[in-house]
């Protein structure tokens, strides 16, 4: 894989179930924007309120949806080995393409480089699909750092990493530990063309499905050395950016609403924007459209 974007997709509700139908509409629409694929089960998907079994038709819905061509990934981690291995060979059979897997962080101090290196191998070891490791402190409170990343990328089953922190030395460090096929992709869009900069693959982060051909352009841009058109696109994006990544995933729904797509209601206890947040969301939408317009 290499300059992918992979929306972190939401997962729409009516009534705090899953809209099967609303999914399928979305994942057209993102289809037809070009984007190499979709994660589904993220934390931008709300996975942490999905029973098992919702998650497996989840999956379902999306292999469904979603040409062969298009990659899938899953978020699949649990707070044990035995589960996390479970639920990845479930949705393995569903035909998910990779499992990305989170670190367990309840019993978080007893979670060293060692513990999560075992974890990690054992999983791979177990499982039909490859799995990437997630580091996201802001939801784990754990740093999966380049000694452990560095320990198990020699595993042939772990091809690659994702990274949520926008650490961009960090992310230079899991390039040199990894090596030049192991695959990186970051979750951080404030960082995301100084990322490019020092060799990720590509994007997953919950921003993309908000205009997510202008997020290829930018790829595309930097790759053919448009340096000052591409940080032209970059101020543009993380303006709209910055007002909408600050409400999370409920920012996320609310502004693929006002796209035409189906956001909805989060699952409670998350709750919609405040009408002042949507309006500041709707703002730096047309003001971002408006901008986009002007600069072309």
């Amino acid at each position: 894989m290499k300059d992918v974007i992979i929306p972190p997709i939401p997962t729409p509700f009516i009534s705090e179930t899953v809209s099967h139908e609303k999914l399928r509409d979305n994942l057209r629409m993102l289809i037809h924007a070009g984007v190499s694929g979709v994660l589904a089960l993220g934390s931008n998907g709300e996975s942490v309120f999905l029973s098992e079994h919702e998650k497996c038709q989840v999956i379902e819905t999306v292999r469904d949806s979603v040409p062969a061509d298009k990659i899938i990934v899953a978020g699949t981690g649990c707070e044990s080995t035995k589960k996390t291995i479970e639920l990845t060979n479930r949705v393995a059979g569903l035909g998910t393409d990779y499992a990305l897997i989170g670190p367990p962080h309840y019993f978080k101090s007893a979670m060293t480089t060692d513990a999560l290196s075992d974890h990690y191998t054992d999983i791979a070891d177990s499982v039909e699909i490859p799995i990437i490791p997630y580091n996201s402190p802001g939801f784990t409170g754990l740093n999966l750092g380049p000694d452990l990343i560095g320990r198990i990328a020699e595993h042939p089953n772990i091809p690659g990493v994702k990274d949520g922190t926008g650490n961009i030395a960090q992310l230079a460090d899991f390039r040199r530990v990894g090596g030049a096929d192991f695959i990186i992709f970051t979750g951080n869009a404030p960082s995301f063309l100084a990322a490019l900069f020092v060799g990720i693959n590509g994007g997953m982060m919950p921003i993309t499905n908000c205009f997510p051909e202008q997020w290829m352009k930018l790829i595309d841009l930097f790759r053919n050395n448009h340096l000052e058109e591409a940080r032209t696109l970059e101020t543009l994006l993380l303006k709209m950016t910055g007002v909408i990544m600050k409400f999370g995933p409920i920012g996320i729904k609310a502004a693929m609403d006002m796209l035409g797509y189906f956001g909805g209601e989060p699952m409670r206890p998350l709750k919609p924007p405040v009408p002042a947040a949507c309006k500041d969301i709707q703002a730096a939408l047309e003001t971002f459209k408006k901008n986009l317009l002007y600069s072309t």
